[in-house]
């Protein structure tokens, strides 16, 4: 990943030739395994639209996984699960884990729910089967993650699964999700949401 050039500000995935480059690496070492994994997810129901793992995270070399609730148009317009999606709750997940200074190599993104539950115009509230199903799927993610110290459940859909994860040597942090209506809700919810992003940073800053 050394030749690399990261996004320096949110919105990193908001041309199409910057969605076409990030397509052209989800075949390199460190991501093929997990971009199999999420097109073997897409191929169990072809109405299932699901992205794939940011090959500018950490792939299978990640320290820390930050699961959030389940793709947004977005997500499914680029294709990536990313902090680069141009959407207010990518750009305030970039700037706090820039601001946490989270090594982004050591990092990855996913979701309880890895298949988009909208319909273009509203989407749904997980129902229990899909965090179920979620779950599974998700239980297979960490498999592919050998590296893996830190689970930071990001928002309550996916703290829902916390008791399914505890695992010896696994840190399991909570966090709310990093919508813009959290954040300017309260001056205090910035903070809320940096404590635990603070904490998977301790363990992906070196």
């Amino acid at each position: 990943m050394g030749s690399i050039q990261f996004p320096t500000r949110p919105y990193g995935l908001k041309t199409e030739g910057a969605r076409l480059d990030r397509l052209n690496l989800v075949e390199e070492d460190w991501i093929a395994s997990l971009t199999e994994f999420a097109r073997h997810v897409g191929d169990a129901d072809p109405s299932w639209q699901v992205p794939l793992f940011d090959p500018l995270d950490g792939g299978d070399r990640a320290e820390v996984l930050f699961v959030l609730e389940a793709p947004g148009p977005q997500a499914v317009m680029t294709g990536f699960v990313s902090r680069d999606n141009p959407d207010a709750s990518a750009k305030n997940m970039f700037e706090l884990h820039e601001e946490a200074g989270l090594r982004r190599d050591r990092s990855i993104l996913w979701n309880i729910v890895p298949y988009y539950l909208g319909d273009g115009k509203k989407i749904d509230h997980p129902k229990k089967c899909d965090l179920l199903l979620g779950l599974a799927y998700l239980k297979e993610v960490l498999e592919l993650l050998p590296q893996l110290r830190t689970v930071v459940l990001v928002g309550l859909e996916a703290q829902k699964v916390e008791s399914e994860l505890i695992s010896p040597g696994l840190q399991i942090c909570k966090t709310n999700h990093p919508s813009n209506l959290f954040i300017n809700r309260n001056p205090r919810n910035r903070r809320t949401l940096d404590s635990a992003r603070q904490a998977g940073a301790r363990t992906g800053k070196v």
